[in-house]
């Protein structure tokens, strides 16, 4: 599951090189989380049993322009430090996200991406995604795994074993959006 920014720069089926109806996406501007988002994100993890809640906030949003004209610090640092707020308050709110966060169902990350050249570094993340991918695996879109894109595949298929996938450790910047990975940014770490 995605939430992101209702910016049109910021399709998360071309961030993650997914078909249409392979992501759960919940937008909104300058992803803020009000009600009927929290309400949405927790039907996709509770009803769709999502394994993941990816924050993807991007660079040259409106909504920091906005907190910079009003004397805020630098557009990066107001925009990791409102991904890392939103990540946060989704657990906060929500009982059923912090439950399966602790008991090792559900992982709650947030990336801040870059539209100029399509890389991403993650920011914020809460649970280990790794205890919830081999049970579900075919549930989770490639790109999350760290894999290629599964276009030509039915929806949502993995075409690798997540035990087989590596941590290059640290919170490095992606190459391009076919490359993003929560295994290249730490995520998917013992």
């Amino acid at each position: 599951m995605l939430f992101g920014c209702s910016d049109s720069r910021l399709a998360a089926e071309i961030v993650f090189d997914q078909g249409l109806g392979d992501l759960f996406v919940v937008r909104t501007a300058g992803h803020v989380v009000g009600s009927e988002v929290l309400g949405s994100i927790k039907c996709g993890v509770s009803l769709l049993d999502c394994p993941l809640v990816l924050v993807l906030g991007h660079d040259s949003c409106g909504a920091i322009a906005a907190a910079r004209a009003a004397g805020r610090e630098t557009a990066e640092g107001i925009l990791h430090e409102h991904i890392r707020h939103t990540v946060d308050l989704l657990l906060d709110r929500s009982h059923i996200l912090s439950e399966r966060v602790a008991v090792g169902r559900l992982a709650v990350a947030g990336l801040s991406y870059r539209l100029a050249d399509g890389s991403a570094q993650l920011v914020a993340s809460h649970g280990l995604i790794r205890a919830a991918v081999p049970a579900r695996r075919n549930a989770l879109p490639t790109a999350l795994l760290g894999v290629p894109g599964n276009r030509g595949q039915p929806a949502g298929a993995c075409s690798a074993d997540p035990a087989e996938i590596s941590n290059s450790g640290g919170a490095a910047l992606l190459r391009t959006p076919n490359e993003m990975s929560f295994e290249a940014v730490g995520v998917l770490r013992e």
